[in-house]
């Protein structure tokens, strides 16, 4: 998909490695300092303490701010950076959902 220039450096800039433990996904700025993540991603930080990382140009630490229950059907966790502002972030759109809407998912592997 082909994006403006301005929007796609905003888009990348947006997207950090996320770590804890063993596991490693995605994570995007929606704030300055806040990040969306998948609740799987963090799930060592529950069972063993693990610290939740990001990368940046250096590992940034991040604290769990909001963790979505095990058996609800989201699958999210919100960190908050300590010591570390991102410029560019993506906002979270308040829209209904619907199945004709196109989306497009943008991570790391």
């Amino acid at each position: 998909m082909k994006y403006p220039i301005d929007l796609q450096k905003r888009i990348y800039s947006s997207i950090v490695p996320v770590k804890c433990g063993d596991e490693k996904g995605t994570a995007f700025f929606v704030t300055p300092d806040t990040l969306v993540t998948a609740r799987h991603v963090v799930a060592d930080k529950e069972v063993n303490g693990s610290p939740v990382l990001i990368s940046t140009k250096l590992p940034v630490l991040c604290d769990v701010i909001y963790i979505a229950a095990e058996g609800d059907n989201i699958d999210v966790v919100l960190l908050k950076c300590r010591d570390y502002q991102q410029n560019d972030s993506l906002r979270l759109l308040a829209a209904e959902f619907n199945e004709e809407r196109q989306l497009t998912i943008i991570g790391y592997h």
